[in-house]
């Protein structure tokens, strides 16, 4: 039996334009794919195309790490962005992988803006062996894997799920901290449901030190984790012996609109975007010749509707969870979420409009939001927009009008549903302004303030 800690000493070489010369990255040196969190449930058994899926996943993450981005600076990014990466991918059956690379780009395109070539060469690692007979004796027929984050969302989809279908969380996790978020989050929902809740954990570190620049710390903006998220959860499914795969994310999150009109492309995350679900199962299903589904049960839900419709014992199941873009990574005492990020901006809202508005009433934050955050100022005027838009003849062709990128979600989506979506964000934001002290009349219309 083979354990994927102990094959996956992959050497992924990759280059940067802006770089001179090609770098490498060693899984188990610079770069770490760790399984051992799986032993209890797969047995360190995954199949090889699955072991290939979460290989290729984390070294195209390793590299979009590595290279530092033109400019970033926050809502203030600008049009320089871009980059052109090449990236060579060692795997267990490169036939299979060359028929899907176009596929393969034009997804990394969607999600990251940059310009990918990707080459796959032969590994010399061995294949997974075959036998899953422990994996069938332990887990139930009809369990299916559920990507879990230890967010509000997942979480919710978990709480909301509980009693009628049975689902394997399956996590990936860079930090101690996020461990320990999830670990509550499941000991929880193990307590009030009374199942087992077995989990699948997989863990992807990286040396500090990879962008090869002194003193700079690696591209944060990671816009290739939703891959490498999804893979994990398809890889479970995989081998498994699964086609389905459950992920739980609340519409407004999931389309992502931009909130500034400077933001483009994928400087609003793309990680959890219909079309993003869309071509990663297209992708899977190419790649190992079956049908894939991944459904999305929350993307018509706000996050206030997704927090309402969970029974009231899972209250404070939710309140462990975390929702922040730096929560899980702050190297501060307790890791408290920061407060002002768009994610918790977009918690708190929620929280507050949702029926449990004393959620997140114990929880420590670093930072109250209030008239001088500019993360709070893009989301109002964007909710504002929103509302104008709304309230005309034809509210779809203004939406259109006001947020192009809408059509990417119309897609999978059908435009009445988005415009109900919005609809209701909008109408959910009163709350929010009147708890910062903020008049909801400087934003929104009287329609909104009546509400």
């Amino acid at each position: 039996m083979i354990g994927l800690e102990a094959i996956s000493r992959a050497v992924v070489s990759f280059r940067a334009a802006s770089e001179p010369s090609e770098r490498r990255i060693a899984f188990g040196v610079d770069a770490r794919l760790d399984g051992r969190g799986v032993s209890d449930v797969l047995a360190n058994q995954l199949d090889s195309l699955a072991a290939d899926l979460l290989e290729v996943a984390a070294a195209i993450y390793a590299a979009d790490r590595c290279v530092l981005r033109p400019r970033y600076l926050g809502f203030e990014r600008g049009h320089h962005w871009a980059r052109e990466i090449s990236v060579s991918i060692p795997v267990r059956e490169p036939d299979r992988w060359a028929g899907i690379k176009p596929d393969l780009v034009r997804l990394l395109e969607w999600l990251t803006d940059d310009d990918w070539s990707v080459t796959f060469t032969t590994a010399e690692r061995p294949a997974f062996s075959g036998g899953q007979g422990y994996l069938i004796s332990t887990l139930p027929d009809d369990i299916e894997p559920a990507l879990f984050s230890g967010g509000l969302d997942s979480s919710a989809g978990l709480a909301l799920h509980a009693g009628s279908r049975a689902l394997l969380p399956v996590s990936v996790q860079t930090n101690p901290h996020m461990t320990a978020v999830q670990d509550k989050v499941l000991d929880g929902l193990r307590a009030i449901s009374g199942s087992a809740l077995p989990a699948v954990r997989f863990r992807v570190n990286l040396n500090r030190s990879l962008t090869g620049v002194p003193g700079v710390k690696q591209e944060s903006s990671q816009r290739s984790r939703g891959f490498l998220f999804l893979a994990a959860g398809i890889a479970v499914a995989l081998t498994m012996g699964k086609r389905h795969l459950w992920f739980f994310e609340n519409g407004v999150g999931a389309i992502n609109l931009p909130y500034l009109r400077s933001q483009i492309g994928s400087q609003a995350t793309r990680s959890a975007h219909p079309r993003t679900v869309h071509e990663v199962a297209r992708l899977v299903g190419k790649l190992a010749d079956v049908e894939f589904r991944i459904s999305t049960p929350l993307l018509r839900m706000t996050k206030a509707e997704v927090i309402s419709s969970v029974a009231n014992e899972y209250e404070q199941v939710m309140a462990e969870s975390v929702s922040c873009d730096t929560g899980f990574a702050a190297r501060v005492s307790g890791h408290p979420p920061c407060g002002v990020c768009t994610s918790c901006l977009l918690r708190l809202q929620a929280v507050l409009a949702s029926g449990y508005p004393a959620i997140d009433r114990a929880k420590e934050f670093r930072k109250t939001p209030g008239r001088q955050t500019a993360e709070l100022a893009a989301m109002l005027w964007q909710a504002s927009r929103m509302e104008r838009r709304i309230s005309e003849e034809d509210p779809w062709a203004g939406l259109v009008e006001e947020f192009p990128e809408i059509l990417y979600a119309s897609e999978f989506l059908p435009a009445q549903d988005l415009v109900r979506l919005l609809r209701a964000y909008v109408r959910e934001w009163p709350q929010l302004l009147s708890s910062t002290g903020l008049a909801v009349g400087d934003w929104f219309s009287e329609q909104v303030r009546a509400f």
